[in-house]
């Protein structure tokens, strides 16, 4: 037991036998979505086939990066609403990640409600900070005083959620750093093969 708090101590990680599950699932699906000499390894049936991503005009004018995996009318209002705040609060370079930490936790879901119970809509808001933070907003004149805000309806949860992240609290949402990684390895290989 001394053994192994003490290499926890050292490293600063727990490495469970889950956690090396989870780490390894991560690894193999990472490698499997890298292109490799032109193709993706692996078989790639019709129903692993990504679906196509909606044509580039309709999504929001001046995009700079890669198109979202939008592959239906509502992930397309989701993906606008991910936008339309991200560039009211100036953070345009964190909508794709925004866009997928929110399907992480909800899968686009308005309706979603943790198993928990503590949870809820889309952005998986606790209450008390979706009321803190529109409180915050209000304050500071960004919403209506008057305003009735809810978790559950997906563009005002967008929009507190863009708020926050322009404040610095992006890493409040568990997926945030997994998904952040994931993109940062994305563009890394894009850079490297192109």
């Amino acid at each position: 037991m001394e053994a192994f708090s003490s290499s926890v101590r050292d490293s600063g990680r727990v490495r469970t036998p889950a956690a090396k599950a989870a780490w390894i699932g991560f690894a193999g699906l990472f490698a499997l979505s890298l292109p490799v000499g032109g193709s993706r390894s692996g078989d790639l049936s019709a129903s692993s086939a990504p679906v196509s991503s909606p044509d580039l005009s309709t999504l929001p004018n001046g995009w700079p990066g890669p198109v979202p995996e939008v592959d239906d009318e509502h992930s397309l209002q989701i993906w606008n609403a991910v936008y339309r705040q991200c560039q009211r609060f100036a953070i345009t370079h964190d909508a794709i990640a925004m866009y997928q930490v929110i399907w992480e936790e909800s899968r686009l879901k308005p309706e979603v409600i943790s198993s928990c119970r503590l949870y809820k809509g889309i952005g998986q808001f606790s209450r008390s900070t979706f009321r803190r933070n529109v409180q915050a907003m209000k304050r500071l004149g960004l919403i209506p005083k008057d305003a009735e805000y809810n978790p559950f309806d997906p563009d005002q949860a967008i929009e507190v959620m863009a708020w926050m992240w322009s404040q610095g609290y992006s890493s409040h949402w568990g997926p945030y750093r997994r998904v952040a990684r994931r993109l940062e390895k994305e563009s890394l290989a894009s850079r490297l093969t192109n």
